[in-house]
């Protein structure tokens, strides 16, 4: 039983070690908040904000970051959404079983005007990819 703990515990950390995340924030009310619930799920080296607009632009320094991280996994956060706890390692371990070709892989959110789950606001990314990601980001 603690061999299992021990190496579960090894295999996050392994897991986090592997993975960078970056909050795309445009002075949302929510942005201070959002830090704070990430920096609970990853090293506070491994977290970094931007804050550019446009949306293209924020984007393409995203994906500079994530290829500049030398990082396997990219995960982005809109600053207006606030991750329930885990969320970081459970887009990690999803991502995982994905095919090598597979670029992303988007979360969901609990829209509160909706009452509604939708695709928006984080995702997981392949860094190895990126480069060929980055020529889809139409210009700002």
């Amino acid at each position: 039983m603690v061999l299992q703990q021990v190496m579960s515990q090894r295999q996050l950390k392994e897991m986090r070690d592997s993975t960078i995340v970056v909050i795309r924030s445009s002075n949302e009310r929510t942005s201070d908040f959002c830090e704070q619930i990430c920096a609970k799920q990853i090293e506070k080296e491994n977290l970094i904000t931007v804050r550019e607009v446009p949306f293209e632009r924020a984007l393409r320094k995203c994906y500079e970051i994530g290829i500049a991280s030398s990082r396997k996994w990219m995960v982005t956060v809109d600053a207006d959404v606030l991750l329930v706890e885990g969320a970081v390692d459970i887009l990690v371990r999803n991502a995982e079983r994905m095919p090598e070709n597979f670029v992303q892989l988007e979360g969901r959110v609990f829209d509160k005007i909706t009452g509604r789950y939708r695709q928006a606001g984080h995702r997981i990314y392949r860094t190895a990819l990126l480069p060929l990601a980055m020529e889809y980001i139409p210009p700002d």
